[in-house]
């Protein structure tokens, strides 16, 4: 047990010694626009070589099991958009463990700087596309990575961008943890938009059909607390 920790330590200090001194940075403590303007001045040979580094870093036992490591490789990778917007979206197609899930929940918890920082906005739009997909085919809730995805788009996303995906994922994803992960997101932006707008009638009215509608008793339920806690914090009676 010993030799594996101080192994699973080796491992971790390789990879973010690595990761450091391709950027120049601490890569755990710099701020992002500052990993993203170096990583804008790295030629294309360099970027590859980072992103071979994420790659296989990620493949091993120690860096799927260890935070830090996982944090550094996805904070690297996502200041590489759009470079390295194809292994984001394998790497949240790998579906068959808990490390893939908790990759997952770790990607979600940065890919809001594609939408925060005019650096990386060119991506936003791709990365709406990888989420949407994410919502409507994932099975399983594992390392909460679908209340992350749903965050991320609820809490971190423009409105007038996340609003349409969420209305469809959380009438049209395949698995019914798709759909409550997008009701989750659809009560964060009830929260953050003015009860008169039409966007937030168009939530409400939604997730009563929902709560009547679909085929999974969680769902239902789900949706049911949600139009029950709009009522109670707006006072309103059910939309008709």
């Amino acid at each position: 047990m010993r030799r594996y920790i101080q192994s699973k330590h080796q491992e971790e200090i390789e990879t973010l010694t690595s990761l450091n001194n391709s950027f120049g940075e601490n890569i755990l403590d710099a701020e992002p626009l500052q990993l993203i303007e170096k990583a804008r001045r790295f030629d294309s040979q360099h970027k590859q070589a980072i992103l071979g580094l994420c790659v296989s870093s990620l493949n091993t036992e120690q860096s799927k099991e260890n935070e830090r490591s996982r944090v550094a490789i996805v904070r690297a990778m996502i200041s590489l958009l759009p470079e390295s917007l194809t292994i984001v979206k394998e790497l949240l197609n790998k579906r068959s463990s808990k490390s893939n899930y908790e990759t997952h929940f770790t990607l979600f918890c940065y890919l809001s700087w594609a939408q925060d920082l005019p650096e990386l906005s060119t991506s936003s739009s791709d990365i709406l596309v990888i989420l949407e997909n994410y919502l409507l085919t994932v099975s399983h809730q594992t390392a909460r990575a679908v209340w992350m995805a749903a965050d991320l788009l609820g809490n971190h996303w423009k409105v007038e961008a996340a609003l349409p995906l969420l209305l469809k994922t959380a009438q049209e994803a395949r698995y019914s943890v798709g759909r409550r992960g997008s009701i989750m997101g659809l009560e964060n932006i009830l929260d953050e938009i003015p009860l008169t707008s039409d966007d937030h009638n168009s939530i409400v009215k939604l997730l009563q059909r929902i709560s009547m509608s679909d085929k999974s008793k969680y769902v239902k339920e789900d949706a049911k607390d949600a139009v029950a806690r709009w009522r109670k914090l707006s006072g309103r009676e059910l939309l008709q």
